[in-house]
């Protein structure tokens, strides 16, 4: 076992069983293993190969971090400092994923910096960052722009944001709210690749350009998690949620002032 700033640090056996008892969003490389992450590694590389490759000198915000993957992430790619903020729906998630959160920083041995707040309460940080990292999040919001809008304020003048999520299909620029399970319990509104640039420009943000359009990866989570005898039934059960045998596809977008 291992110190990281005075910390007990798990190594070998006993850190492949530590990693085994917690939950994982993400999946992160610790020493020789690899948290069993519950979203898509596919989707993860490809959010990580849109962001950009080096954040020498700059400041980075996290926001709805989970355990940390694109903190750490920044923290590689050299940013100076990175803050990472989440707020959680049940003392049992805030309980999972900060000790998740807090294995993961020391193994790395890294200086992520975790606050358990809101993200519109982001200027109780009583300061401005270099880069935003809005991903997977802006979906889950009853009002994405007032979201945008209280972000832009704690963006400094020529920062950027990184905005990743779920968009509808069509051309013209939509945004619209959700029936309750439409989609899924946790998604109250949804926009067009058009309509997510025209939120942007009307929370205040000059420049909103996409930078990758994925395909829809719900197939590639079928059938890497979901036993062959039971497929069709979650395949039929996509189809009623999306109204298309392809599911949604998701964007990320880069915002600036």
């Amino acid at each position: 076992m291992s110190t990281a700033e005075g910390v007990s640090v798990p190594e070998g056996e006993a850190l492949r069983s530590k990693i085994q008892g917690l939950k994982w969003a993400h999946h992160i490389a610790l020493g020789p293993y690899t948290t069993p992450g519950m979203w898509s590694k596919r989707h993860q590389d490809w959010v990580r190969d849109n962001l950009p490759q080096d954040l020498s000198g700059r400041t980075v915000l996290d926001i709805g971090a989970w355990d940390g993957y694109f903190s750490f992430l920044a923290e590689e790619r050299h940013a100076s400092r990175v803050v990472a903020i989440d707020s959680f729906l049940s003392p049992e998630h805030h309980k999972d994923t900060l000790a998740a959160f807090e294995l993961a920083k020391g193994v790395r041995g890294s200086k992520v910096e975790y606050r358990v707040m809101d993200l519109f309460d982001a200027e109780e940080l009583a300061e401005s960052f270099d880069v935003i990292l809005f991903l997977g999040v802006y979906y889950h919001l009853r009002d994405p722009i007032h979201a945008l809008e209280r972000l832009r304020s704690v963006l400094r003048p020529h920062g950027r944001l990184f905005m990743e999520g779920l968009v509808a299909a069509g051309s013209a620029p939509v945004l619209r709210f959700c029936e309750p399970g439409e989609i899924d319990p946790f998604t109250f509104s949804i926009a067009t690749v058009r309509g997510v640039v025209q939120m942007a420009h009307a929370a205040g943000f000059r420049e909103a350009k996409l930078l990758g359009l994925s395909e829809s990866l719900w197939k590639a989570w079928l059938h890497a998690t979901v036993p062959r005898s039971l497929r069709p039934r979650v395949a039929a059960f996509v189809r009623r949620r999306t109204g298309r045998g392809r599911g949604l596809p998701r964007a990320i977008f880069e915002l600036g002032l």
